[in-house]
């Protein structure tokens, strides 16, 4: 069993090793589903951690269908994760048609080797799961972030169970969104999913004393400028020792 957690700060990167975490999926922005992380950032927690990081390469919230110039930040941001030692690259390209961008996806794929390559939840933007699916595998694609191409995991359980088998081994199948202590069981009783991806975080409120309510930075309420969120040593530990734990028990 794999715990991945995501993080978009340093504070939660090493907190999350630290309660067992075994692998970290680096981004910006968790609150839009994660963009790439600064430069500063991969290259502190690269410095800083031991156990593997996956760099998120997402150059912007939104659709997974890019422009030449987005492509070519992406391009510029896997060179500096493969540059820092990162493990692997987190990305996903679509078409307009909503398939998986063949060409361009492996194109990026040759420029990240000899690091993994994952497709994140682009893929549960994607009009049908299984041929989706066989194209990832088509390209080498190492690991697949899913949740069954619905909100929640739980909610996909069964797509989840169904790629699972198809995947048959000659791709990773990583359960994510929502997934918690408290439905990681359903998840592994009815798929035989071996990789469990969630953020494990809690809210905290911000050091300032003097707080400026009537102006936002962009949150939809100024109360959220004075709220943060980092990983959680106590929830993330929780599901760490259930996912090591032998399964008769």
């Amino acid at each position: 069993m794999i715990l991945e957690i995501c993080t978009d700060t340093l504070a939660s990167s090493i907190t999350a090793e630290k309660a067992g975490a075994d692998r970290i999926e680096l981004c910006a922005d968790l609150c839009v589903g994660g963009t790439t992380p600064s430069a500063g950032l991969i290259k502190n927690v690269m410095e800083k951690l031991t156990i593997p990081v996956a760099v998120m390469i997402r150059p912007r919230s939104g659709d997974f269908c890019y422009n030449a110039e987005e492509l070519e930040t992406m391009k510029y941001d896997i060179d500096f994760a493969k540059s820092c030692g990162a493990e692997g690259v987190v990305l996903g390209v679509l078409t307009p048609e909503g398939e998986i961008d063949e060409e361009v996806m492996a194109m990026l794929i040759e420029r990240a080797r000899p690091m993994a390559v994952v497709c994140h939840r682009a893929f549960d933007m994607t009009k049908e799961p299984k041929r989706s699916l066989e194209i990832l595998i088509k390209l080498g694609v190492n690991r697949l972030l899913t949740s069954g191409f619905a909100n929640k995991s739980i909610e996909g359980v069964d797509t989840l169970k169904t790629l699972s088998e198809l995947a048959a081994g000659r791709i990773d199948i990583i359960a994510g969104s929502g997934v918690n202590i408290d439905n990681i069981p359903t998840l592994m009783s009815n798929t035989s999913i071996l990789q469990y991806h969630l953020s494990g975080k809690r809210p905290l409120d911000s050091k300032m004393i003097f707080r400026k309510d009537n102006i936002s930075m962009g949150s939809a309420s100024g109360d959220n400028e004075y709220q943060l969120e980092e990983a959680h040593f106590e929830t993330i530990t929780a599901v760490a020792d259930l996912l090591k734990k032998p399964k008769n028990q």
